[in-house]
């Protein structure tokens, strides 16, 4: 009875984890596709960098605070207060925010760029209540609130619905929809805080005393995700380098075209991580390998078919969502190749992760790194966004090769039993 009782638990988190991540991905989707349409080319695009911005932010806040408080599930009894990873996530986001506003204001007085400063200032106001929203919603999943979930992600997402009325029939101005996007994650993560409250007795509890339980897992997925920042989340970035403003508005564009196979990748990711740990303590490395297979089979079942029409409709897509400002056909079907290879390549990573091989995952995205600036720098200039997309592509197809065989043999290496922690 207590497996059958398991069983439908687990079933339930992985429905509620996609319904909630359809609905953030959902509001990121309208949101995005009005702002093509409402903004102007540069200002949307400075929309689009500071939401690279907020990822590469997001990723060594995820590598510090998040991830640490994910295995921390592996700690059978936890020495420590589990309300302290929610207090540490609050001053992590404030700190942010902070920082931003503060080179926000550099840049603005300087006078270097408008351009970086819009960049900057956006990211200020949207960053810091994101990175919240996001360990609200890791916090309620370790304390199997469910129905709490989509409360919170379901009043994002009426604000946003909100904010784009608002932006559309009255006020059609990027601060004002970069402050929207803010506001949304602010009351989820709020709501959220408020369904399942930390209790104060973690208050207390320093940073470096819960990040160093696991410090050297810590320290080597921070450094993974640097070359993880170059291929990924701040690809906009380097493309607004290489080839301006017009390319990256673009590439946000047919980025927010495919969000929904990246927002399913992010919410079965919410759930099975928690999945595979639970397989490594009752079978070792096989046991997490057999749970990161069904999630590789579930993603390319889902997402394939949305991909390939993606790819196959692409022009008339564009036309219906994002008007007559911009038509990428090609570039669109490239990505949607890359975003078939995200679906594969995440279960790797999550097979590694979940037996704390940061050292390992750095080598895969050092490889991926080091294949897309390459390959930006070199079809950049000559094929402009559908060179920035090969170059995505051909750095994921290799990716997926160099996961397949560290995965393999740490699958080798591995001991036939989990310990726990």
């Amino acid at each position: 009875m207590r497996r059958i009782i398991d069983h439908i638990t687990r079933r339930r988190d992985r429905v509620v984890a996609i319904g909630d991540q359809a609905l953030v991905g959902l509001s990121n989707f309208l949101a995005l596709a009005a702002f093509a349409r409402l903004l102007p080319r540069d200002d949307f695009a400075a929309i689009g960098v500071a939401i690279a911005v907020h990822y590469v932010i997001f990723g060594f806040h995820r590598a510090a605070i998040v991830m640490p408080y994910i295995l921390s599930a592996k700690d059978r009894p936890d020495p420590l207060p589990r309300s302290a990873w929610a207090f540490l996530a609050m001053r992590a986001s404030l700190g942010a925010g902070l920082i931003l506003f503060v080179a926000a204001l550099a840049l603005g007085l300087s006078g270097v760029s408008g351009f970086a400063t819009k960049c900057a200032l956006f990211a200020a106001l949207q960053s810091p209540a994101l990175l919240l929203q996001e360990f609200a919603k890791r916090w309620l999943y370790q304390h199997e609130r469910p129905i709490a979930v989509l409360v919170s992600s379901g009043s994002g997402f009426a604000i946003v619905l909100a904010g784009i009325a608002l932006v559309a029939t009255a006020l059609p101005v990027a601060m004002l929809a970069s402050a929207m996007l803010g506001l949304a994650a602010l009351v989820a993560a709020g709501i959220a805080f408020l369904l399942c409250r930390p209790s104060r007795d973690g208050l207390g509890v320093p940073a470096a005393t819960l990040i160093g339980r696991r410090r050297d897992f810590t320290l080597w997925q921070s450094i993974a995700h640097i070359p993880y920042i170059l291929y990924n989340n701040g690809y906009t970035l380097l493309l607004a380098i290489f080839t301006g403003p017009g390319a990256a508005a673009g590439y946000t564009a047919l980025r927010t075209l495919l969000s929904p196979s990246v927002s399913l990748i992010s919410a079965i990711d919410s759930t099975d991580k928690l999945r595979a740990i639970a397989a490594f303590h009752a079978d070792g490395a096989p046991g997490a390998k057999r749970s990161a297979d069904r999630t590789r089979r579930l993603l390319l079942m889902l997402n394939g078919p949305f991909l390939l029409a993606a790819a196959i409709f692409a022009g008339p897509y564009q036309h219906l969502v994002l008007g007559p400002a911009y038509h990428h056909p090609v570039e669109m079907a490239v990505l949607a190749g890359y975003c078939l290879l995200l679906s594969v390549n995440q279960p790797f990573e999550t097979f590694l992760v979940v037996q704390e091989q940061a050292r390992t995952l750095l080598f895969s995205r050092c490889l991926s790194a080091v294949l897309a600036i390459a390959g930006l720098a070199l079809l950049g200039p000559m094929l402009g966004l559908l060179g920035a997309a090969i170059a995505l592509l051909v750095a994921q197809s290799c990716n997926l090769v160099a996961l397949w065989w560290l995965s393999r043999r740490q699958l080798r290496h591995a001991p036939l039993r989990a310990v726990t922690i």
